[in-house]
């Protein structure tokens, strides 16, 4: 009788299983997860991100606005993005300072 179980975990049983037991959850990360109040499989799958960055509408740097959140994405030919990670979110801000006026010619 130990093969695969084909019952669907109930929530008291997701509830039962420490966060620890998942893949790639070790010491560390377990801790910073416990600051969030994720302790069981249940508190993951309850999880909800407060907010998200939409990577499906891609946005021309001059359509952007102050304190509005874009993904900057360079192109092959860039040869560093103007953010201190490769897909790093930017602010409006950020990315008007980075980006090379196109007044000047």
């Amino acid at each position: 009788m130990g093969g695969p179980r084909n019952a669907p975990l109930t929530l008291r049983e997701l509830r039962a299983i420490p966060v620890s037991r998942l893949t790639g959850v070790g010491n560390a990360l377990e801790e910073r997860l416990a600051i969030m109040g994720i302790e069981s499989v249940l508190d993951v799958l309850q999880h909800y991100p407060r907010r998200y960055i939409d990577r499906t509408h891609r946005s021309e740097i001059a359509a952007l606005t102050l304190r509005k959140v874009a993904e900057l994405r360079p192109s092959r030919s860039a040869k560093k993005p103007p953010c201190s990670a490769r897909f790093a979110a930017c602010t409006a801000a950020e990315l008007a300072t980075a980006a090379p006026s196109s007044r000047s010619s």
